[in-house]
């Protein structure tokens, strides 16, 4: 059973329709509006609470423990990252190089199911050396240092 325990929750405008899209990884584009994350490269910034269609409000999760809709069979504890669909994609560090790891699901499921996940965006990470990144510039995080769980 997928439970949340709401973190910080962001509200932007939606530059889609996302009515079909709730728990579902979501990313900003340049204008400050928030789209479905359509590669499994994007780096996310949350996931979709709500249902909003172009132009009306987007609530985001950016941390905290929110559902999420799995984009395979996802087993608890995998660390997590979006697919070209927006769905939760198990990644490994040092092995899916390109992709950011924004989560671990603390739940299980299957394709297309609502699990629970903990998500971290200000934590992103790209898998290729597990150092945190800044969301905006893709810069490391806090110096370059890596945080003790990404070590």
């Amino acid at each position: 059973m997928a439970i949340e325990i709401p973190g910080t929750q962001l509200s932007f405008v939606a530059g889609e329709d996302l009515r079909t899209k709730r728990f579902y990884f979501l990313k900003l584009h340049t204008d400050g509006t928030v789209l479905l994350c359509t590669a499994d490269t994007d780096n996310p910034i949350g996931i979709l609470q709500n249902t909003p269609d172009v132009g009306q409000m987007a609530t985001v999760m950016i941390d905290g423990v929110s559902k999420i809709v799995g984009g395979e069979n996802l087993a608890l504890g995998a660390l997590v990252g979006t697919s070209s669909a927006g769905k939760a994609l198990t990644y490994a560090h040092g092995t899916d190089t390109t992709k950011y790891i924004v989560g671990r699901v603390i739940d299980e499921g299957a394709f297309d199911d609502i699990l629970a996940g903990i998500v971290h965006e200000f934590a992103a990470a790209l898998a290729d050396s597990g150092e945190r990144r800044d969301p905006a510039g893709g810069r490391p995080a806090g110096g370059g240092r890596r945080h003790p769980a990404h070590a």
